[in-house]
């Protein structure tokens, strides 16, 4: 029996995995995030690192998930600005800073980077509707991915970027990875990352809206609605964000959940009737589409 792709170990991944024990125990990022708990209104009951981690995926309340995100590429950018004092007595202590915001907030997209790389060894890509083959090797591909998101991190524009920004952080890597890989197989040169080209910019796209991006938000909507309104339980809503937006197949949750798998897709398979008809009542469906 062939392993499932998500069952694989990717040793980039599992390093980032270990180094969190090392970074949450560390007393310089407790240090920070006490401190930062006092600087913006949404880390203000996040004192700890644990606690900022867990605010930042929870998917059952994308509210706070992009509060949180927002907040933390605030702080990889120099937000607020340093005062004179500060600029000449605590350079290297904001510098230092920013770095550990850096590290937490790619901690908190893990999962969602994780999910990226497994369904991108193929994209959708050519006119007659066949698939570009990305990166084969799937540590290339992990290790592609983090730097990307990394520098997407360090170079965020917060101020002028619409949607959840954790969103925005992963759609960056999934576009740059494409545009990069496609780039390199079109002019027959290695595919690697270097110099400027890490700074993400906003490029018009010459096919119109990202309709990956356009319809991934318009769900994250309907499940925020459906939560509200009572429609769905906190559990369903978190099921369906699991499955449909960080890809978490229903046989990684059966082992979590302690059922079969074929139990979980039929608790999704009731969730998401459930919400299609009241979002139907609603006027919430179909789903917009891109203008």
């Amino acid at each position: 029996m062939q392993t499932s792709p998500t069952w694989r170990r990717i040793a980039v991944f599992d390093a980032l995995e270990m180094e969190w024990a090392h970074l949450a125990a560390s007393p310089r990022l407790r240090s920070a995030t006490r401190h930062w708990s006092t600087l913006d209104p949404a880390l203000r009951e996040l004192a700890s690192p644990e606690s900022i981690l867990a605010a930042g995926q929870n998917l059952a309340d994308y509210e706070q998930v992009g509060a949180v995100t927002l907040a933390l590429t605030r702080i990889t950018s120099g937000f607020p600005e340093p005062s004179a004092a500060e600029k000449s007595h605590r350079p290297a202590s904001r510098d230092a800073d920013q770095d550990l915001a850096v590290r937490l907030l790619t901690q908190i997209l893990l999962p969602g980077l994780k999910a990226l790389c497994a369904r991108s060894r193929w994209m959708h890509q050519l006119p007659d509707g066949g698939s570009l083959w990305l990166v084969s090797d799937r540590e290339e591909c992990a290790a592609i991915a983090l730097e990307l998101l990394i520098a997407g991190i360090r170079h965020y524009h917060w101020r002028t970027r619409r949607g959840p920004a954790n969103l925005n952080l992963l759609n960056d890597v999934r576009t740059r990875l494409t545009r990069q890989v496609t780039h390199a197989r079109a002019g027959d040169h290695p595919l690697r990352l270097s110099g400027d080209d890490n700074a993400l910019t906003e490029i018009p796209s010459d096919t119109g809206p990202d309709e990956h991006l356009l319809y991934t938000e318009a769900l994250v909507d309907l499940l925020r609605w459906a939560l509200r309104a009572g429609v769905l339980s906190a559990d369903a809503v978190r099921l369906i964000a699991r499955t449909r937006l960080a890809d978490h197949s229903p046989d990684e949750l059966a082992d979590e959940f302690g059922i079969a798998a074929a139990s979980v897709r039929r608790r999704r398979q009731r969730a998401e009737a459930t919400l299609a008809t009241a979002a139907r009542a609603a006027g919430r469906w179909p789903l917009a589409v891109a203008a």
